[in-house]
């Protein structure tokens, strides 16, 4: 986790600080590959001392907190970006991760001030030779794939518009101040935060994994239907329609108790850790075809216009109802 803290702030102020594009580049996947740990991470010490019937809502106040820090970085760095700039903020950013890493290496080291034998947790770990057979038998598991598959289908809303398009979708379209956008933006992920704990608790209580993710994806697809094709939504329907669009893909962190529980004993991790990487896909592939379709468009005075971004970001709600058709394959993963 340090080494995760680590990554994200020298990969940010490697972006900001360079005028060399591969340089720049590494910057950003020591981000990505820095926040891949902090999620995953959290997920697999949750398998380690938790009851197992408690990983789903782990897993539903886990992405909550992520979701809040998404939903403040994004109100924060636009206002710091007005003040001090694109760089100045990333430097800012960069110096926040560097405080943290120290403050992680603190609680570890006070926190881990125990007799520890070496050579019985070296023994105990599995052999490169285990790692790969597992990773393989699980690569090859169908139904791993059809939740990784809902997992990220189900992430496109968030991806496309939340993180990429929406700011500059909402100033387009309903001539927002970047201030504006940006917390209109951010219900989507006050409706992931709060919804994460709360889907996972319902499916626990309904005993099911699949119904909620369904019944999320019918809201989700209305939703974003509604914000993609209306341009003239009064501000609270607007406001509304984000948060439950947010609310009902909070469903998506569902499927990393899925994974748990379709893992093979002491595959957990990397069952989690698969899980993960494939749902990050969705940003590979999507964000550039949205970038893709706007590209089509044409501008004018260099200036896209609303017909332009619901061309781009228009495929968004088909992509949710794909996530119904998969469910709808998909086995029942809930033991209890």
């Amino acid at each position: 986790m340090i080494f995760a803290c680590l990554s994200c702030a020298v990969g940010a102020y490697l972006f900001v600080c360079t005028p060399v594009l591969m340089v720049a580049k590494l910057g950003r996947f020591l981000v990505g590959l820095g926040s891949a740990f902090a999620f995953v991470g959290v997920l697999k010490l949750a398998t380690l001392y938790l009851p197992k019937n408690r990983f789903a809502v782990v897993s539903g106040m886990t992405m909550a907190l992520g979701q809040l820090g998404a939903m403040m970085g994004d109100i924060l760095l636009t206002i710091m970006i007005r003040y001090d700039g694109w760089q100045g903020a990333s430097v800012h950013a960069a110096i926040f991760g560097l405080i943290l890493t120290f403050c992680l290496a603190i609680t570890f080291h006070i926190g881990g001030k125990q007799n520890v034998d070496i050579d019985e947790a070296i023994d105990a770990a599995p052999r490169s030779k285990d790692v790969i057979q597992r990773f393989y038998n699980l690569a090859r598991d169908k139904e791993l794939w059809k939740t990784s598959l809902i997992g990220c289908l189900l992430w496109v809303p968030i991806v496309v518009f939340a993180e990429y398009l929406g700011i500059d979708y909402l100033k387009t379209v309903y001539n927002l101040s970047s201030e504006q956008a940006a917390i209109a933006n951010s219900m989507i992920f006050i409706g992931m935060a709060s919804g994460g704990p709360l889907v996972t608790t319902l499916s626990n209580k309904l005993q099911s994994r699949l119904l909620p993710i369904k019944c999320g994806s019918c809201v989700a697809a209305l939703c974003m239907t509604a914000v993609v094709t209306y341009t003239n939504m009064p501000l609270f329907l607007l406001f509304t329609a984000l948060y439950l669009t947010g609310l009902a893909t909070s469903t998506q962190v569902i499927v990393f108790p899925m994974a748990e529980e379709i893992a093979p004993e002491g595959s957990a991790g990397t069952a989690l850790a698969l899980t993960n990487m494939l749902v990050m896909i969705s940003g590979i592939i999507f964000q550039p075809l949205t970038g893709y379709l706007l590209n089509m468009t044409h501008e004018i005075n260099g200036i896209h216009q609303a017909a332009d971004f619901q061309f781009a970001l228009g495929y968004i709600p088909f992509a949710i109802i794909s996530t119904l058709l998969v469910a709808y394959t998909t086995k029942e993963t809930f033991k209890g």
